[in-house]
């Protein structure tokens, strides 16, 4: 469907079963979406629609502003034309696009009182941590004491913080740590959803929730009951295991996985499980993908983007994925980088960024400083510096564990760690370490150190005694 200046639209609000109404306006980035302030059983029409007014965005930390979608997002909602008017505001130098999730949120925003609404961005929050049961009495005065509040971590998951939850508007956030084979937040106003599962084999949503985390083994999940089947839903998986067969999901559009070395990612797993993606993104952090071809399942998939993943050389064909408009390979292996490359080189999006042989995966997958070796803004003598500084660490920590113990045996590990860290010291000098890059090295550190049977409390005193970035 073709858009031009001025046309109007009604798009279905799923989760409220109304209509919101938006025009297309010319801004400097392009064509842009203003939603308007009007909430419709049924859609206007085109003398109604060009009356309306702007839709303001403002809730929690955002700024008062107009609300702004992309053209893109208004189509792929199947929208119903009303007609064409002329433009009813014009659009500020800088544009800031939204989503339509983010018309659910200020929904429920504008709906909570105004007292705490207007004191919300200068209030004082903090995140509530629940450590063990507690009365109805006790969540009453949390409520009372801490009204502006939103997120809450708990280890513990009863009735009793269950109706807290549900009769608690403003809490959105939940990161739970302890659930047991069945969880239901049906009667929550959830909006986020952080679980650390571990043998939970059902999960019921409720209506308001757009993004589930799931962390830790997911293989004895089975169910997910959720409203549309997922459609509206975003859902992060972090894997200890590949296989999983999750049924209640198969409408689900956006996908993101994470999972580690030593780990795999079943693609066949995920088709089966999700098999409506839209959009899906994959971080192995050094995990293998098994069955590449199965991308060839998802029949509607627009969004691929694969980063430190391995284990596969091909890629499948622009004729098995037809609506593909991005693909972003990163450190992924060079023989399926440069497949997928003669395929999808001329889609809208498409990125190769440090495409790996199997020369390079054989020396450096198990170095956890890879990642620097081309990366933007890390020059290649720096990266070649960083990652030969694990390995000369790490093959002299491994000859000492062939040494027969002795006294001296700690001292010489110590000095080991301690030329490993000055390594990075000297980097800095030149090249101004980052907060990211300073996590890589911990990382690296750390390996080291327990390599180095190092204690804890020993770790952290060398870090902080000799790093200087």
């Amino acid at each position: 469907m073709e858009t031009k200046i001025g046309d109007l639209f009604a798009v279905k609000l799923k989760r409220r079963d109304a209509y919101f109404t938006a025009q297309i306006l010319s801004a400097q980035m392009g064509l842009v979406a203003l939603v308007l302030d009007g909430f419709t059983s049924v859609p206007p029409s085109l003398k109604e629609a060009a009356k309306l007014k702007p839709f303001y965005f403002d809730h929690h930390f955002w700024e008062r502003g107009e609300f702004y979608l992309g053209t893109d997002e208004i189509l792929d909602a199947k929208p119903v034309f009303i007609g064409n008017a002329a433009s009813i505001c014009e659009p500020s130098e800088c544009v800031s696009l939204q989503s339509i999730e983010q018309i659910y949120m200020q929904l429920a925003w504008n709906e909570l009182p105004k007292d705490i609404r207007a004191k919300f961005k200068s209030a004082r929050k903090k995140k509530l941590e629940i450590s063990q049961p507690q009365s109805r009495e006790f969540y009453a005065d949390l409520a009372r004491k801490n009204p502006f509040c939103y997120e809450i971590k708990s280890k513990i998951w009863d009735e009793n913080l269950k109706d807290f939850l549900g009769a608690t508007p403003m809490m959105t956030q939940l990161e739970l740590n302890c659930v047991g084979k069945s969880l239901d937040i049906s009667r929550t106003r959830l909006q986020q959803l952080v679980l650390h599962a571990s043998g939970t084999e059902e999960i019921t949503l409720n209506g308001s929730l757009w993004r589930l985390a799931i962390n830790g083994d997911t293989s004895r999940l089975k169910s997910v009951r959720c409203p549309f089947d997922g459609e509206l839903l975003s859902v992060q998986l972090e894997l200890n295991g590949g296989e999983f067969c999750i049924r209640g999901l198969e409408k689900l559009r956006d996908l993101r996985i994470f999972s580690q070395r030593g780990e795999y990612i079943d693609l066949a797993c995920v088709a089966a499980s999700f098999p409506n993606l839209r959009e899906i993104f994959i971080n192995a952090q050094g995990g293998t993908l098994k069955n590449i071809d199965a991308l060839a399942k998802f029949k509607h998939l627009k969004d691929v983007w694969l980063s430190d993943v391995y284990g596969f050389e091909r890629f499948p064909t622009r004729a098995q994925l037809p609506h593909l408009k991005r693909l972003w390979l990163w450190s992924a292996p060079k023989s399926a980088c440069e497949a997928a490359r003669a395929q999808f080189k001329d889609i809208e999006n498409f990125a190769v960024r440090q495409p790996r042989s199997k020369q390079w995966l054989a020396a450096n997958l198990n170095n956890p400083l890879r990642g620097w070796d081309g990366r933007e803004g890390v020059s290649a003598a720096t990266a070649k510096k960083a990652m030969k500084a694990y390995i000369d660490a790490h093959k002299k920590l491994s000859a000492l564990e062939a040494k027969p113990a002795r006294d001296e045996l700690k001292t010489e590990k110590t000095e080991i760690l301690k030329e490993f860290i000055a390594v990075f010291n000297a980097i800095d000098a030149k090249h101004s370490i980052d907060t990211m890059e300073r996590e890589e090295i911990w990382e690296a550190f750390c390996k080291l150190a327990e390599l180095a049977a190092v204690d804890a409390k020993a770790q952290d005193a060398i870090w902080e005694t000799n790093a200087e970035f």
